[in-house]
């Protein structure tokens, strides 16, 4: 989020989800997509994991089939391109990739937008039913869809039908292209993991499981785990968060509040910084959850974004419950409601930790605008989502102003989500009914 609405356009690199600004009582915010910031170049990180290892993800723990989610995780294997073929049962009601390599080269998932027109992702009835936010890019009236997320360094993530329809997929074989590029666009071959989860329909209610990551010193009153559990503004964003997914996506909501004594990410200055800090926790990286980190300030992002910016998610769509890459997780500024004259504790940090957790898990902002122009210049692809009309964005003739995905914050404790944006949120294949 950040003081003008923010969209960037396509270059190599990593694919951020939501910078803002630091709110002021009645001045609207912005989440910006940011899915360019080129800041990152692959074999560019100088940091350092706990592992001592800077070029590669920290050792993984792949995850583990749980309830009813099965996931399949093939020997890894050196190429440049690749067909990754997999075998879906009759009942799976959606399907995910994870596609983990070095820092070396772009990951890339093709599906028919990127090095190779006719590499489709395939399935029993032809192309697979993948969405994307429709975007733009030139300013000529027309969207087409923005196909940056099907690439970046280490990681990159696709899960489908990502459009709110919630129709059984056929059963049958499934086809993946998949390789690896450098800043060139040439392939080049590179060690890839791919991670392939699918899900059934559940018989039980499923769960979301959150690890909130609190850093030492972005409140006084923080000093430990327990205190950060305690902490007003850190329970009310909890609030927020179970107003969001729990009574509206209808999943139970699982979250465990753990502290980080390090006063490195406090402020964090470098995206090498970010990067140690994404991959470093958990630390043993053996829980299912999902990561939200909150630091003292997004620094970083600050100066990239030319703005105040207090939320940014990985990557749209984040790696499933998948530790130790720069990609797992979402980040957020610690706020102060009661300095910012909101009445109820937690509002504010509740509504940024929701908006970006909702991009980690598949949604696009309902409206884009390109900072250039001020102009809307995209769409999500959701039916049942308002939208700005097309042109200059004017806030009352937005019907979708009060959507937690539009890309104005805005300080309701309770922000809406329609129906098909909860289905997206509940064929994520992160979420899950609880092993037997």
């Amino acid at each position: 989020m950040h003081r003008t609405p923010a969209w960037a356009r396509v270059g190599p690199p990593r694919a951020p989800a939501g910078p803002r600004r630091r709110l002021g009582r009645l001045l609207p915010a912005v989440l910006a997509l940011a899915l360019a910031l080129g800041a990152c170049q692959p074999g560019s990180d100088s940091s350092t994991s706990s592992n001592g290892n800077d070029n590669t993800p920290k050792t993984l723990v792949l995850p583990q089939s749980s309830g009813n989610v099965t996931v399949l995780a093939p020997e890894p294997a050196t190429v440049d391109f690749a067909r990754l073929t997999v075998n879906i049962p009759e009942e799976a009601q959606s399907i995910g990739l994870t596609l983990v390599g070095s820092r070396t080269s772009y990951k890339f998932i093709d599906h028919g937008q990127l090095l190779l027109p006719e590499a489709y992702i395939t399935g029993p009835d032809g192309n697979a039913p993948l969405a994307f936010a429709m975007i733009d890019q030139d300013g000529n009236g027309s969207e087409e869809p923005y196909a940056a997320v099907l690439y970046d360094v280490e990681t990159v993530s696709v899960f489908f039908p990502n459009d709110g329809s919630n129709a059984p997929l056929p059963e049958g074989t499934y086809s993946f292209p998949i390789g690896a590029f450098d800043s060139t666009l040439t392939l080049i071959p590179d060690e890839l993991q791919p991670i392939v989860y699918y899900k059934v329909a559940p018989t039980a209610q499923e769960t979301l499981r959150l690890n909130i990551f609190v850093v030492s010193g972005v409140s006084s009153g923080i000093t430990d785990a327990a205190s950060a559990g305690n902490d007003p503004e850190i329970l009310g964003a909890i609030g927020v968060l179970e107003h969001v997914f729990e009574t509206q996506a209808r999943l139970n909501l699982a979250v465990t509040v753990r502290f980080i004594d390090d006063s490195r990410f406090l402020i964090i200055d470098t995206f090498d910084e970010q990067d140690l800090l994404l991959k470093s926790y958990p630390d043993p990286a053996t829980s299912d959850a999902m990561n939200i980190f909150v630091v003292g300030q997004l620094a970083h992002l600050d100066l990239a974004l030319q703005g105040d910016v207090v939320g940014f998610a990985a990557q749209i769509t984040g790696p499933f419950n998948l530790h130790g890459t720069i990609m797992s997780g979402t980040l957020a500024e610690y706020q102060n409601d009661e300095d910012m004259e909101v009445p109820n504790p937690g509002t504010v940090l509740g509504y940024i930790l929701a908006h970006e957790f909702g991009h980690f898990l598949g949604l696009y902002h309902t409206s884009q605008t390109d900072p250039a122009t001020g102009k809307i210049a995209g769409h999500d692809p959701i039916d049942d989502t308002a939208e700005c009309p097309n042109g200059t964005m004017d806030l009352p003739t937005c019907d979708d102003r009060f959507n937690l995905m539009f890309p104005f914050v805005n300080e309701d404790p309770t922000p809406p989500i329609t129906d098909m944006q909860g289905t997206v949120i509940r064929l994520n294949p992160a979420v899950s009914e609880p092993a037997p």
